[in-house]
C-alpha cells in the first residue's frame, strides 16, 4: 500500500479523482468544524497535506501523519519553513506523539486503509486532551455500490474494509469516545462522517 500511494502522490492532485472528490470533501470538512483559532490538529493519513495546508490557513496548527514518504515529500514541499504545519512518517496504529497532544484528530478517507481499526482510534484517542474531539470521514460499507467500490479497492491491494455507521460508532465507543454523532455526507461513494469527544474528566 505504501508503494501504491508512493507512484500515485505525483499525479494526486492534478487527477480527476481529486478534483471530483478529495477537494470539494476538504472544502466542507473546513466548515464542519469551525472554529479553528489556535488549535492544534493532528491530520491521520493526510497524504500531500492539503487539508493540513487549509486548516493552518484558518488559524490551527496543522500537523499530517502519513505512511508515504512520497506523499510527505510533496506535504514538506508545500510547507516549506511554515511552522504551523509540520509532516511526520507514521502508521496510524502507532502514532509518535505523546498523550494529550491535540485539541483534534482527523482522519479523511484514509481509514478504511488501516489493517488495525481499532488500534488506531486507541491512538487518536490517546494523543487528544481531554475534552478534544475525533472527526473521521470515511467511506461508509452500506448499500450495493459501496461493496462494488470496495470489490474494486481490495483487487488493487490498496482498501481494507469498509465500516458501517453502527460499526463506526462501536470501535469509537469502545476506545472511550462519547457524544458520537454519525452522519451521511455524500450518497456516491457513499461517504461518513462520525465525531465524537474524549471524556473531560479533570
Amino acid at each position: 500500500m505504501r508503494e501504491y500511494f508512493d507512484r500515485w502522490s505525483k499525479r494526486y492532485e492534478s487527477s480527476f479523482l481529486w478534483r471530483w472528490f478529495f477537494r470539494p470533501l476538504h472544502k466542507r470538512l473546513l466548515e464542519w468544524i469551525q472554529p479553528l483559532q489556535e488549535e492544534r490538529i493532528l491530520d491521520v493519513g493526510c497524504g500531500t497535506g492539503a487539508l493540513a495546508y487549509l486548516l493552518s490557513n484558518e488559524g490551527a496548527e496543522s500537523w499530517g501523519a502519513d505512511i508515504s514518504p512520497g506523499m510527505l515529500e510533496l506535504a514538506r514541499e508545500r510547507a516549506g519553513e511554515a511552522a504551523r504545519h509540520r509532516f511526520v512518517e507514521a502508521s496510524a496504529d502507532a502514532l509518535p506523539f505523546d498523550m494529550e497532544t491535540f485539541d483534534r484528530v482527523i482522519s479523511v478517507i484514509s481509514f478504511h486503509h488501516y489493517p488495525d481499526p481499532h488500534e488506531s482510534i486507541k491512538e487518536m484517542y490517546r494523543v487528544l486532551v481531554p475534552g478534544g474531539h475525533i472527526l473521521i470521514c470515511d467511506m461508509c460499507g452500506e448499500g450495493v455500490h459501496s461493496w462494488l467500490v470496495l470489490a474494486l479497492g481490495r483487487f488493487l491491494s490498496i482498501d481494507e474494509e469498509y465500516y458501517s455507521r453502527a460499526e463506526m460508532k462501536g470501535m469509537l465507543e469502545d476506545s472511550g469516545f462519547v457524544g458520537i454523532e454519525i452522519r451521511l455526507v455524500r450518497r456516491f461513494p457513499r461517504v461518513m462522517l462520525a465525531k465524537g469527544t474524549k471524556p473531560d474528566e479533570r
